[in-house]
């Protein structure tokens, strides 16, 4: 075995804290913060966003009228359906997603129930899709830049 040169290198590397009143927020801090959707639903953001926090996921901390919020931040899957029984399908399964993630009750589908047979059109469930989707979309679109930005948020323990 031929010898290897090793070294080792200093880098500098920034971290961002937040701070309340001058002291870094704790852990404890983090967890008594009130969790709120950041989002409302035609995707307006509702209040100034400071980072990220990665503690059991993305958490975002933000600013809503003077205090702190969080909201936590996953990307959503989707896919688009081919068939009508899909399509409704689908869009319960969009709808449960941002209902837990935000809590909008818009929709409230189920491809089980026969009333949503008997009341949904093809172009209507088409149009909520597409609703539902370009929200996704901006929401991922978010997620993403969030993510990929310098905006990690550290925490003291």
């Amino acid at each position: 075995m031929k010898s290897q040169q090793l070294s080792v290198q200093t880098l500098s590397v920034e971290i961002r804290v937040l701070s309340i009143n001058q002291k870094k927020m704790t852990l404890s801090v983090f967890n008594q913060i009130r969790e709120e959707p950041l989002f409302d639903k035609d995707f307006n953001k509702r209040g100034q966003t400071f980072g990220y926090v990665n503690r059991d996921g993305f958490w975002i901390i933000w600013n809503r009228e003077g205090e702190l919020r969080k909201t936590k931040m996953q990307k959503i899957e989707t896919e688009t359906p081919k068939y009508m029984a899909e399509l409704v399908k689908r869009m319960e399964e969009i709808d449960s997603k941002i209902q837990e993630e935000f809590g909008f009750k818009d929709f409230n589908w189920t491809y089980r129930d026969e009333r949503t047979w008997n009341s949904v059109t093809e172009e209507f469930a088409y149009e909520q899709l597409s609703k539902a989707e370009d929200f996704v979309e901006k929401y991922n679109s978010f997620y993403d830049e969030l993510l990929g930005e310098k905006n990690q948020l550290f925490i003291s323990i």
